[in-house]
């Protein structure tokens, strides 16, 4: 398993840290949105050693979260009622998943998913973003049209692995039994 190092990590934060992010978060605390958004745990100088870079989870598009704040915010929302961030940090804890690179295959903010289309550009961009990470990844996709994007432009030179988006509508257990399970196939 091939881990990051320093320079990769601040190359990535340069390049990528307003839309991308990693699949590490504060402890839930009291309730299970708590801290999501807390970004502290970046602000340790060794973050890069508790990241992995052999697996990325890939959404579709930034939703509702601002992108042009500070470093590695996306997929670590302040928005305390719409976000389901802590999903993915309930599912991933203690997994071999936790501290996966998280990005979109499409960096345009849009609420609709249904508006949001792949191009040749975004499948090259995301390459290129992904080849940073010094790895060949396994690609998560989450949810089925990020799936599908993956599938016909990338299929050929990654493994590529479907989970549930963790926007869907069950609880943060049956989403992680559901998503542990899909994820046991790597």
């Amino acid at each position: 398993m091939k881990m990051l190092d320093l320079a990769q990590y601040n190359q990535i934060k340069k390049k990528y840290g307003k839309t991308a992010s990693w699949a590490i978060w504060a402890n839930e605390g009291k309730a299970p949105k708590s801290h999501t958004d807390d970004l502290s745990v970046f602000n340790n100088v060794d973050i890069y050693k508790k990241l992995n870079p052999n697996y990325v989870l890939v959404g579709l598009n930034p939703s509702v979260q601002d992108t042009n704040e500070e470093p590695w915010r996306n997929f670590h929302s302040t928005d305390t009622k719409r976000q389901n961030d802590y999903k993915l940090r309930y599912t991933l804890q203690n997994t071999k998943f936790w501290g996966a690179y998280i990005t979109d295959l499409n960096h345009k903010k849009e609420t609709n998913s249904n508006k949001v289309t792949i191009s040749d550009e975004d499948i090259y961009l995301f390459k290129h973003e992904i080849a940073l990470l010094g790895t060949k990844p396994v690609l998560i996709a989450l949810g089925n049209k990020v799936y599908e994007a993956l599938s016909k432009y990338l299929s050929n030179e990654y493994k590529i692995v479907k989970i549930q988006h963790f926007a869907c509508y069950i609880s943060k257990e049956a989403y992680r039994e559901s998503v542990l399970k899909e994820l046991t196939k790597i």
